[in-house]
């Protein structure tokens, strides 16, 4: 393949929104990454060996790390507006991807840091974004200032129904 940008990897998981938020308040775990871990040592494939039929635990090896490191979060329509504050302050602004995946490279930087996030609000989406040392919202042509990590959180509170779709995280190097 030509690509413009050959040597730029990316890799993403897609985890959904309802497990985020279950297994972080039932198993009371405040480290992101470590669900993550969780909720994907839970997906399971059918053995496709000789027809066995059994359901194993599929581990993603990543031999060289990624530029930018995306999650998907999927959502079920119903949930309310603390539904979805609750999955937002599951999440944290920088994560080990060793942590999360099986990584068997020689680099020692393995820590990713969120740089924005794709929300959808009704049937429009808007950009959260960390720039100039601090978090920004865009929708539209209009921008807003919204300060630090707890003030981003809070957005989901107080804004109806917006939802992160996509998390883009970024090498820390």
């Amino acid at each position: 393949m030509n690509m413009a940008y050959s040597s730029q990897r990316s890799y993403g998981i897609i985890v959904n929104a309802d497990s985020l938020r279950v297994y972080n308040s039932v198993f009371v775990i405040r480290a992101f990454e470590t669900t993550l871990k969780i909720i994907r040592l839970n997906v399971k494939m059918l053995c496709d060996k000789e027809g066995c039929g059994k359901r194993n635990y599929v581990q993603r090896v990543i031999n060289n790390l990624p530029t930018v490191f995306t999650i998907a979060l999927q959502w079920e329509n119903n949930e309310t507006s603390c539904d979805i504050f609750s999955t937002v302050a599951a999440l944290e602004t920088e994560i080990c991807i060793s942590a999360i995946c099986r990584y068997e490279g020689d680099s020692l930087y393995t820590k990713y840091r969120l740089v924005s996030m794709a929300c959808s609000h009704g049937d429009q989406y808007n950009c959260i974004a960390y720039e100039n040392s601090r978090w920004v919202r865009y929708f539209g042509s209009e921008k807003e200032v919204i300060g630090d990590w707890k003030s981003v959180v809070n957005i989901f509170v107080t804004h109806d129904n917006i939802r992160p779709e996509i998390l883009f995280f970024e090498s820390v190097r």
